[in-house]
């Protein structure tokens, strides 16, 4: 197991920053998930690690070692793609081994090592007899062997990109619990990349939040969901719905006539609110509770109620979710009730919300 360290990681693509001194630590053995929109340079992060691109500013370590400069096989990292790169031509074992051969490892090591590797990830040995090709597989087995061939190399750092996208949910959702099991089986330190956010939530130890080039949040995935550093993250993860509001104090707001207090109101720079400042105000579909208008759910103030309208719903499976009418502004919640067309009362645990300066 290493540690990998970034330092003020730059990458230009003319006058576009893809990163803009990016600063990350990958802790030995451990998961490390990053997420953001398209562009925001997670992908450009992972493949400067593996030395697929050439950076344009800042340093790179495996352990004590400044790899910035050296050649991707040099690196000892091995990169899972999202389109799994297999060789159509070359049967399973032949793609497995591949690594293997061009580092010119003996033959019955190599036949051990892909033999045990197989088995790791879950894959028939009978595929490895039967000489089967790639386009004769699925594609969670397809993916399986992709892993293999990353694997059997023993890299010192794993990369994925994206590597579930290609399949549908429910190999998805088996396959990354096979990759967390085996990450933490082999202790092999690694990075992945992924616009999943509920895959991200579920397969890592940490958490990185991208937007643009730069890190906008690190944290494990309870501390992402919970305390977003930004208006940024508290957007971007979860069902979220924005309100606007003004500020009263530096821990009190007003949304459409209904006071929020006791709820500090965060700003990017660090400075206080002061009344009168507008304020986005987070409301994540989770934490919501519908219930029926005449509901006498204001005797605490620990929760917000509002007097709002049920425009629409959808049924999703276990849940309802629901597009909800407060004055002109829009929420979006889920609950197991379906209220479609009625009036009914929102209410907001006030530990759940947050709020940010416009």
């Amino acid at each position: 197991m290493i540690s990998v360290r970034i330092e003020n990681l730059v990458k230009r693509y003319g006058n576009t920053e893809a990163l803009g001194g990016v600063t990350l630590d990958l802790k030995p053995g451990t998961m490390t998930a990053v997420l953001g929109p398209s562009g925001c340079g997670k992908t450009t992060m992972l493949r400067a690690l593996g030395g697929f691109l050439k950076i344009d500013g800042g340093s790179i370590f495996f352990g004590d070692q400044e790899v910035s400069k050296l050649p991707p096989q040099d690196r000892g990292a091995a990169l899972v793609f999202q389109n799994y790169a297999l060789w159509p031509h070359m049967s399973v074992y032949e793609n497995i081994a591949y690594g293997l051969k061009i580092k010119k490892v003996p033959r019955e090591e190599i036949k051990e090592r892909v033999r045990k590797t197989v088995d790791l990830v879950g894959l028939d040995e009978d595929m490895l007899v039967k000489g089967r090709k790639p386009t004769q597989l699925s594609g969670g087995q397809q993916q399986r062997v992709a892993l293999a061939r990353a694997l059997v190399v023993e890299p010192s750092l794993f990369l994925l990109d994206e590597p579930l996208s290609n399949l549908d949910a429910k190999v998805r959702s088996k396959l990354r619990v096979y990759i967390r099991e085996i990450q933490q089986k082999v202790g092999i330190t690694a990075l992945y990349v992924t616009h999943d956010q509920e895959e991200a939530m579920s397969i890592a130890d940490t958490i990185v939040i991208m937007n643009k080039g730069k890190i906008m949040q690190i944290g494990t995935p309870e501390e992402i969901y919970s305390k977003p550093a930004n208006l940024f993250v508290a957007e971007f993860i979860g069902d979220s719905t924005v309100l606007k509001g003004k500020a009263l104090s530096e821990t009190e707001s007003e949304l459409e006539g209904n006071i929020i207090s006791g709820v500090p109101i965060r700003s990017d720079d660090g400075s206080p609110a002061k009344a009168g400042d507008k304020v986005d105000i987070i409301l994540r579909a989770a934490d919501l509770k519908i219930m029926p208008r005449d509901t006498d759910c204001c005797e605490s103030d620990k929760d917000l109620c509002l007097n709002a309208a049920v425009e629409s719903s959808m049924f999703i499976g276990f849940k309802y979710k629901q597009i909800i009418k407060f004055n002109e502004q829009t929420i979006i919640a889920d609950w197991e009730v379906d209220h479609h067309k009625e009036e009914i009362k929102l209410v907001v645990p006030k530990d759940k919300i947050r709020i940010f300066k416009s």
